[in-house]
């Protein structure tokens, strides 16, 4: 195909990325804590990019074309307060989304009592509801701020299944 043993070489184990992916399921490494997923994930990209490029192709071709004409999204809005949650959905509704993610705790959320803290995520919630309707699924990005159990706690405070 080249002259460049580099090159052909480079080609030879692109061609063969099933087995490096195989190396996922097999490989102990595969499920060590860190970085190592991430590091086979990377080599497997890359090797997919290699590849594209050798067949000039692109990579998406190569997994099997087009799948779907459109895919829908969500976008992640900033706001502090409800005023502003209820700005930021607004723009996304005029931008087209239909699904808006957000943080609904309030800056300084660790200090607040159980209850106010209940209130200013309600706060936020209906605001960003309000603002975005009931066509506009809404999405809490938590960011594991809240540890498992003041979660439990939250719910049976607001009495379970009582949406």
């Amino acid at each position: 195909m080249t002259s460049c043993p580099q090159l052909d070489n480079r080609l030879s184990v692109a061609s063969r990325i099933a087995d490096s992916s195989s190396m996922t399921t097999i490989s102990p490494l595969a499920k060590a804590p860190g970085g190592l997923a991430a590091a086979v994930s990377a080599i497997d990209l890359a090797l997919w990019d290699i590849k594209g490029k050798a067949l000039d192709l692109p990579v998406w071709e190569l997994l099997g074309g087009r799948t779907r004409d459109r895919v829908r999204l969500h976008v992640l809005v900033g706001g502090g307060t409800p005023d502003e949650i209820s700005s930021s959905v607004n723009w996304a509704v005029e931008e087209g989304f239909t699904a808006v993610k957000f943080d609904p705790l309030v800056h300084g959320y660790e200090d607040l009592p159980l209850g106010k803290l209940v209130s200013s995520v309600c706060a936020m919630a209906l605001a960003a509801r309000e603002a975005g309707g009931d066509e506009v699924d809404l999405i809490f990005e938590l960011h594991r701020k809240l540890d498992p159990a003041t979660a439990v706690q939250n719910e049976v405070m607001n009495g379970a299944g009582a949406r």
